[in-house]
């Protein structure tokens, strides 16, 4: 039976290494350091996406007791909330929203 020495398994590391040969133990390594590298990335990418996000004008409608319908909005720029009896009566407020220079 052939034993392997320190010297001989560090030799061939170092071979292993300048050949570009992957080993188990830089093939666990390199995952690692890449896992890690795209958990970076992704959290970065998100933190931006969130910090430049614009605010969005949020929509929703329900009925009342009587089974009428109401809309309802709020707008996280100017932190305004209204509701109107109609779809009509809101797309006219969001056109003239949209009419002025919110930004």
């Amino acid at each position: 039976m052939y034993t392997l020495n320190l010297q001989t398994a560090i030799q061939w590391k170092d071979y292993c290494d300048l050949e570009l040969i992957p080993t188990e133990q830089s093939d666990r390594s390199v995952s690692k350091v890449q896992s890690i590298l795209t958990l970076i990335g992704n959290l970065w990418q998100s933190a931006i996406a969130y910090l430049t996000k614009e605010p969005e004008l949020k929509l929703w409608q329900n009925k009342d007791r009587l089974g009428h319908m109401h809309w309802h909005a709020n707008d996280p720029v100017t932190g305004k909330s209204v509701s109107f009896a109609s779809e009509l009566e809101m797309l006219s407020w969001i056109e003239n929203l949209y009419s002025r220079d919110r930004w």
